[in-house]
């Protein structure tokens, strides 16, 4: 083989290396970002009454956008909004508002943790240092 030929294959191989990169990276990027939004599109509702039904939820929240879930508990709610732009709108204009003649608390949701126990990052309270308990 002579060597312009092992030359364009050698380009043609890091030219398509190159491309599945960009692709890859991209995606990651997209996915992070969808995390992102999904995570920031979720708000708490506090202080609600116990008359205070799922619909009546989105009766006074679906004004600041599309609401993809309402869980409601006894006295809170967390509901998620398709973009976090209307979660923080609904926070700016909810919080410290009357509904079923309770003032509730409108914030951002805080995500759960997801274990219930110590984590390897934990650190000790006896010796300081990480992993045990």
């Amino acid at each position: 083989m002579s060597n312009s030929n092992h030359d364009n294959e050698a380009k043609g191989e890091s030219e398509v290396k190159k491309s599945v990169e960009k692709v890859s990276k991209e995606r990651r990027s997209r996915s992070r970002s969808r995390s992102r939004s999904r995570s920031n599109a979720r708000i708490y509702v506090g202080r609600l009454s116990r008359r205070t039904r799922a619909q009546d939820l989105r009766d006074a929240f679906g004004k600041f956008g599309n609401i993809k879930n309402v869980d409601l508990k006894s006295d809170y709610a967390f509901i998620e909004f398709e973009e976090s732009k209307q979660a923080k709108l609904a926070i700016d204009k909810m919080d410290r508002e009357d509904l079923d003649d309770h003032r509730i608390i409108v914030e951002k949701a805080i995500p759960k943790r997801k274990s219930h126990g110590p984590s390897s990052q934990d650190i000790c309270f006896n010796c300081g240092r990480k992993g045990h308990w």
